[in-house]
């Protein structure tokens, strides 16, 4: 995602902020829990941008910071349900609780809401 990653400069300023330094911490976590590459996936962007993202603390635009807050809160609730391995595989298999879209597409297109509402259910032993 060109644009994702600015110059030093910027990353300085935007990092010293507090939401920078929340999203890194989230990336580092989200990470560590469930990969580089799984998570580089979610977000939409190279795998690359994400090492870079969390180890020289670059500058990131807002749309992909609240995105990865809004994954996170996804995943940590999903993790309540499911191992991590299950999180990632059910965010692209297809959930009754969401019409039997992809929670990736919904997240996509409507937010994290209605996955959230689809884990509880999920959590609840309910069945759609």
């Amino acid at each position: 995602m060109k644009g994702a990653i600015d110059g030093l400069d910027e990353a300085a300023a935007e990092i010293r902020q507090p939401r920078g330094i929340e999203f890194v911490s989230t990336l580092e976590r989200l990470s560590e829990r469930f990969g580089t590459d799984d998570i580089a996936r979610l977000l939409s962007i190279p795998s690359a941008d994400v090492a870079t993202l969390v180890m020289h603390r670059r500058n990131v635009e807002a749309h992909l910071m609240d995105r990865a807050f809004a994954l996170d809160e996804v995943l940590v609730r999903a993790l309540r349900v499911f191992q991590p391995r299950t999180a990632i595989d059910w965010l692209y298999g297809n959930e009754p609780f969401l019409d039997h879209a992809r929670p990736i597409d919904v997240f996509n297109s409507r937010g994290s809401a209605p996955l959230i509402d689809a884990l509880e259910g999920i959590d609840a032993g309910g069945y759609a």
